[in-house]
């Protein structure tokens, strides 16, 4: 890398992805051949096992006083903030995020994206632009709110069906939901518990259905949301004549995408 750069001493702008060795992850290095950049922007990974002082070397006055260059490491990743910083990530379980900046605001603002799994969360930040909730468990509506403004939730994916009960009324608390994904098939016992509730602002819906009870479940599907403009159909479909009835069922239908292991009949 050296050497290239020496070949163009006029460079002022430079960003890099790369993955390599750790010898990519040297900020005094990288200092001698960026001292006359005006930005420099990188995303390094590796598969090396690195130091716990990864960022040291990135912390010297030269990064932080005369570049103003932070940099964050995840995960075996070394990258540029804010140009860099990931938009997603999972607050599960205490995370191996780290930064040279003195706020980590710089980097959780940028999030979008938030993946839970399990009911006790280790973060004490608490997350004002979040567009997408992954729940892989059972969580209260009371620990989210804590957690993050749900006011600004677009898309939740949920494992079961069930786990919406927690989070009703969704209109009030995520008024803004318009796209659902149920990682579970759904079965009739799961109706029976939440077939009374309607779903109209859902407008996106991602859903597989257990074949037992199939027409059933499909006829209460078509009643939860009524108001679906486009279905992602994750079961097996094993005629075209399930394939009409979903696309007459849905009203509002407009896109929809099914899966078949064998060409329907």
């Amino acid at each position: 890398m050296e050497q290239f750069l020496w070949q163009f001493p006029y460079l002022k702008h430079l960003e890099i992805k790369a993955h390599g060795w750790k010898n990519l992850f040297d900020g005094y290095q990288w200092q001698k051949l960026t001292n006359f950049f005006t930005t420099f922007n990188f995303k390094f990974d590796t598969e090396d096992i690195l130091m716990d002082n990864i960022l040291d070397s990135f912390s010297t006055p030269y990064w932080l006083e005369e570049k103003h260059w932070f940099i964050g490491y995840k995960n075996g990743c070394l990258f540029s903030i804010p140009h860099f910083a990931p938009d997603h990530i999972d607050i599960s379980w205490q995370t191996s995020l780290r930064s040279t900046a003195l706020n980590h605001t710089v980097i959780y603002d940028r999030l979008n994206k938030i993946t839970i799994k399990t009911d006790v969360i280790d973060s004490n930040y608490y997350f004002t632009h979040i567009k997408e909730l992954i729940l892989e468990c059972s969580i209260s509506v009371q620990i989210l709110t804590s957690t993050m403004d749900l006011n600004q939730i677009k898309h939740l994916s949920v494992l079961s069906i069930d786990d919406i009960l927690k989070l009703i009324p969704l209109e009030s608390n995520m008024p803004q939901l318009c796209e659902l994904s149920i990682k579970n098939d759904v079965t009739s016992d799961m109706i029976e518990r939440i077939r009374l509730y309607r779903f109209s602002q859902i407008h996106k819906l991602e859903i597989g259905i257990f074949t037992k009870y199939s027409d059933y479940i499909t006829e209460e599907l078509f009643r939860l949301f009524a108001f679906v403009q486009h279905l992602i159909y994750k079961s097996p479909i094993e005629s075209i004549q399930t394939m009409i009835c979903f696309i007459d069922g849905f009203k509002h239908l407009s896109n929809a995408s099914f899966f078949c292991d064998d060409y329907p009949r």
